[in-house]
């Protein structure tokens, strides 16, 4: 694996050489904005292999210890032999109030005997619910933070059939026309408007053992160099790029500098030097039994599910 011992501070300088810096005032924030802006823009580039990353998700099996009382037109649900919060029941889950299909998102989770859901309840026949049976199904499960883009999901070791990725609605429009548990065949992607995470979610759920474990190849995203408030991080940190594709990032950081310039030749210029330097870099990919460079830019990527089989070269 390539070292990173390149600091902040190394590329600002860089960029404060090519910031044509002609009376020796350096604009320190300016070459700081030059640095971050060209990490994040080559950073996007799903081929870079040095951003690819794996987790593991283990899907849970559903909750339904107990009974529940809740009102029509109400969002308090109260619990009777229930231990929500001893088994860490949080906003990724839904509830299911007797045989009806529809999902109550949980909001929060105040006791073991306490929920608040998200939307009212609202029963058919208009009455309130007491003694009622229920069901908590985790239907989100949180991506890392520093999840970009997914790049593909597997099953770890199993034997389950591969997912197809489906768009967030329609999948909760199936999971809500029936509530089919079994093995999973499709997933979605989403977040939520409480925080700028992400979530996956899978359909239909299971109900038993084995629950199924995914691993998740995705795209990350670099260390920051900015904090939240606005501030950038200290200059001793080490930058998030490989020290042997340095040459890379100061291209990066050229581009940048020529567009603060407003000159156009220097903009093509600096931006066919970035060309010619990725197009001789190894980026991340594979060759297929042709030769032919394979990218994670395919059509199966947005599925999860690349149809794309690579064969060993003879003597490899």
């Amino acid at each position: 694996m390539a070292a990173k011992i390149r600091t902040f501070q190394s590329y600002i300088d860089f960029a404060i050489q090519r910031n044509r810096d002609k009376n020796g005032n350096a604009d320190i924030l300016q070459a700081k904005e030059f640095v971050v802006n060209a990490l994040k823009n080559l950073s996007v580039d799903p081929e870079w292999a040095h951003f690819h990353q794996r987790t593991r998700i283990t899907l849970q099996p559903p909750y339904a210890t107990g009974t529940i009382a809740v009102n029509h037109g109400g969002t308090a649900v109260t619990g009777t032999g229930t231990g929500w919060a001893t088994v860490l029941i949080d906003s990724t889950y839904v509830m299911l109030i007797g045989d009806s299909d529809i999902e109550y998102p949980v909001s929060a989770v105040g006791s073991d005997t306490g929920i608040t859901l998200e939307f009212p309840y609202n029963a058919e026949d208009g009455q309130n619910a007491s003694g009622a049976t229920y069901t908590l199904i985790k239907r989100e499960y949180l991506l890392p933070e520093n999840f970009r883009e997914m790049l593909h999901i597997s099953e770890a070791g199993q034997d389950f059939d591969p997912l197809t990725r489906m768009n967030i609605s329609e999948l909760l429009r199936v999971a809500q026309q029936s509530q089919e548990t079994g093995q999973p065949d499709w997933y979605a992607v989403s977040s939520k408007n409480t925080d700028s995470r992400d979530y996956i979610t899978f359909q239909p759920l299971p109900q038993d053992y084995p629950y199924p474990t995914y691993d998740v190849w995705y795209l990350r995203m670099p260390t920051r160099l900015m904090e939240d408030d606005g501030d950038y991080v200290a200059t001793t940190v080490v930058v998030d790029w490989p020290d042997n594709l340095a040459s890379v990032l100061e291209a990066a950081v050229e581009v940048e500098a020529a567009r603060k310039n407003t000159d156009s030749n220097e903009l093509a210029m600096a931006l066919q030097n970035l060309n010619v330097l990725k197009a001789t870099h190894v980026r991340g990919t594979v060759k297929d039994q042709n030769r032919l460079r394979i990218g994670l830019t395919m059509p199966g990527r947005v599925n999860g599910n690349p149809q794309v089989t690579v064969t060993p070269e003879a003597g490899v």
